[in-house]
């Protein structure tokens, strides 16, 4: 464990790339005996599955969790997607509402626990339920476009909102920790000890403007940063309007991930130098590159002294795993892995 947590606090001393690659999920967001039985079966042939890191389970129950004690009604749709119904539309309603207790945390705790016992294994690493940001949950409380005229109409009503969310994310994580060791987030599938920070979905980010993003995010985002040492931040889009804003937001950013072409690597580098960033790829966007093992590679060539580069594999890629494999090896990964 020593080994990773330095890997975080000693940036100076990071490698310049690493990799983690672990068995796709599959489990995930499936009823709670599947994903006990699901997972116990998968991590019990961790050893055969090729990861470079110790197993670990992943309690997924959608992006609604943190969004739960408000009490929207959950939906599951008949191909496993999971939604929650806003609780109104209207700040003066939601304001009135006391949330309660958050559900999935006793759930994850147990689901972990029955996978410890069905596999006899005590190494078995633990990811937190879907950890959104505040305006990612506030977003699914209220409905998303009031929400964002009620940020131009009434902004103190909207600020004394998201400060209670941002209260209830941050004694969401506290409690789980009390609970069980949190080492990272559902996604990206990197390893991130709850010693240095935590892992953060900001998918709202991408839907504001600068100016919008640092009043109505940026100080709650940095609250919980502060609560836990430093943030690594998820968001599927393109976030790069924000790059300046965030670099002057005192916000420990551990990393951050990107996904190209809608987020690009250069932009990154030029305001928010020195983070472990996992490079992501869209398959279904034409591109210059032939390819994630060719995306990397170039990804690689354009890397910055101090940037850590982090790709984050599973099984789905297994059909250009060895592209990439050669693509690592070239620019010095040591495949026996630093996470072991």
């Amino acid at each position: 464990m020593h080994s990773i947590i330095d890997f975080w606090r000693n940036r100076t001393e990071r490698p310049p790339v690493v990799y983690t690659y672990v068995p796709e999920p599959a489990y995930r967001q499936k009823l709670p005996a599947e994903m006990v039985r699901v997972a116990a079966e998968q991590i019990a042939g961790w050893e055969r599955s090729e990861a470079n890191c110790p197993p670990v389970f992943m309690p997924d129950f959608g992006t609604v969790t943190t969004a739960k004690p408000w009490g929207g009604k959950v939906v599951t749709t008949d191909d496993g997607q999971i939604f929650i119904h806003p609780v109104s539309r209207n700040i003066d309603e939601i304001l009135d509402i006391e949330p309660g207790p958050n559900p999935d945390i006793d759930l994850a705790v147990d689901l972990y626990r029955q996978v410890r016992t069905a596999t006899g294994r005590t190494d078995i690493r633990f990811v937190s339920p879907d950890y959104q940001g505040v305006l990612g949950t506030a977003s699914q409380i209220m409905q998303q476009d009031d929400l964002m005229i009620a940020m131009i109409a009434e902004p103190e009503k909207v600020h004394l909102f998201l400060d209670l969310v941002c209260e209830r994310n941050i004694a969401f994580m506290r409690d789980l920790m009390a609970r069980v060791r949190v080492d990272g987030g559902l996604w990206p599938y990197i390893w991130l000890p709850q010693e240095v920070g935590i892992v953060i979905t900001e998918d709202f980010m991408p839907l504001l403007s600068p100016v919008m993003y640092a009043e109505f995010a940026l100080q709650y985002l940095k609250r919980i940063a502060d609560a836990f040492g430093g943030v690594f931040v998820h968001s599927c889009g393109q976030w790069i309007h924000h790059a300046r804003t965030m670099a002057d937001s005192g916000i420990n950013y551990l990393g951050i991930d990107f996904c190209y072409p809608y987020t690009r690597l250069e932009e990154i580098q030029e305001y928010l130098p020195g983070l472990v960033l996992q490079p992501g790829f869209e398959f279904n966007k034409k591109s210059e590159y032939d390819g994630y093992p060719a995306f990397l590679d170039a990804m690689l060539g354009k890397r910055r002294s101090g940037t850590c580069l982090w790709p984050a594999m599973n099984s789905n890629d297994l059909w250009q795993f060895d592209k990439v494999r050669d693509v690592l090896r070239r620019h010095g990964v040591e495949f026996d892995g630093f996470c072991r």
